[in-house]
């Protein structure tokens, strides 16, 4: 075993375990505004349902009517009068249509205010806290790495992440690896596996699927031809009921 080798890995690992707290601090902080944010619009989707309803089926209500109302009121004047009586019926409706309309958008206006002042009093601390919080990691991370990145300079810059130098580290401590070429190596050739099982997996999900469908295929033919034995016999039956007659 090569103890360098082993040490210097250690502390690169050690070095992106750090980093990768770090990028996760951040991504629990956006996601504390992405949460709220999305917390809020559901609030207000959710309010807005039934006002939605509304407009749409007022809306309706009132074009569909309101041109009843019109062939109506046409129909009384060029042709006869009576049609003016079942015009004025079909205008309750189109009245009750149109209060449909301003009261749901009345509705969505007001939810739509309350959203407003939720993203102000609720989101925007959480949003100005986390945002501050970024900024901080960020700063702890750029002096992190200014003051710790000679750790990972034996490193190619292509594996310089936790997942390429934690295998190589395990590598080294396993005795599989007393260069580090030799663990590059040895990952490089972890990572043409991997892609195997993933291709290997892809080809099986896509084989059962196939197999699905073939099954599904010969079913629906079986059924056919089923279908079609049944109308054959039917045809025969009618004929020799038909030969029967004469």
């Amino acid at each position: 075993m090569n103890k360098q080798l082993r040490d210097e890995l250690a502390v690169a690992t050690s070095y992106f375990e750090e980093l990768q707290k770090m990028e996760d601090g951040i991504l629990t902080e956006q996601a504390k505004i992405a949460i709220a944010a999305t917390e809020a619009q559901e609030e207000r989707d959710r309010r807005n349902s039934i006002p939605g309803l509304m407009y749409i089926i007022g809306t309706i209500a009132f074009f569909v009517f309101l041109a009843f109302v019109a062939v109506g009121l046409l129909l009384a004047v060029f042709n006869d009068a009576k049609y003016f009586s079942g015009a004025l019926r079909f205008s309750i409706p189109v009245v009750i249509g149109y209060f449909l309309r301003i009261i749901g958008k009345k509705i969505e206006s007001t939810n739509e205010k309350a959203y407003k002042e939720k993203l102000s009093t609720d989101v925007k601390p959480i949003a100005d806290e986390a945002n501050q919080n970024i900024e901080s990691i960020k700063q702890i991370m750029d002096d992190f790495i200014n003051q710790n990145s000679h750790y990972v300079e034996i490193i190619p810059t292509k594996y310089r992440n936790l997942e390429s130098v934690s295998y190589m580290y395990l590598a080294a401590v396993d005795g599989r690896a007393d260069t580090l070429k030799e663990a590059i190596n040895l990952y490089e050739e972890q990572l043409y596996r991997w892609k195997l099982e993933i291709s290997a997996q892809q080809a099986a999900e896509a084989q059962a699927y196939t197999a699905q469908a073939i099954e599904e295929l010969g079913r629906q033919q079986a059924e056919t031809n089923n279908h079609l034995r049944a109308i054959e016999f039917m045809e025969y039956i009618k004929y020799i009921n038909e030969k029967d007659k004469y």
